[in-house]
């Protein structure tokens, strides 16, 4: 079993979902209801995960006055953490992988740098199935909340406009079929 599978069966959607959220964003304080927007994981279950992630130091809690907010740890308990969610396979490469049987799509291309939670990527081909390809996109959104940001070209869109320097960024072939 691949490392990624291991750690999904690990942990449930949600505390992943979660542990993702303060770990792609660790610099960030968020409320409970933040979280639970963000993750679309019910405020109660949220609640719980904080709540556990806060007593192993994943988390540290912020009290103001009343009012309490939650931010990622700078601990090796937090550095441990970042180390099994990166076991798990990139976004882009899962995104790559539903990518493979849509119709249509010829080459695959990293445009620039892939950020934390995003990357740029040229989608080539001719007649390409632009259903599968949305619900791709947002499949990768919900999950690992790391964006996807495409444009389609046909094959020779992009030969010209690559001749023109339009591309002459980093470029990086992720998929050639």
């Amino acid at each position: 079993m691949e490392p990624g599978k291991i750690l999904e069966e690990l942990f449930d959607r949600k505390t992943l979902a979660v542990l993702r959220l303060f770990s792609q964003n660790a610099e960030k304080q968020y409320y409970l209801r933040e979280i639970s927007k963000t993750t679309r994981v019910p405020i109660a279950t949220v609640f719980r995960i904080v709540r556990r992630l806060v007593t192993m130091g994943v988390v540290q809690e912020i009290k103001i006055k009343k009012f309490k907010i939650y931010q990622y740890g700078t601990g090796k308990e937090s550095k441990f953490v970042d180390q099994l969610i990166e076991l798990r396979r990139g976004a882009v490469e899962e995104f790559i992988e539903l990518c493979r049987p849509i119709e249509g799509i010829r080459q695959v291309v990293l445009h620039g740098k892939k950020l934390k939670d995003k990357a740029h990527l040229l989608i080539i081909g001719s007649g390409i199935a632009t259903e599968p390809l949305v619900a791709a996109v947002a499949k990768i959104k919900e999950e690992m909340g790391f964006t996807i940001v495409y444009l389609m070209l046909e094959p020779q869109q992009y030969e010209q406009m690559t001749q023109m320097g339009l591309y002459s960024d980093d470029r990086q072939v992720l998929l050639q079929k």
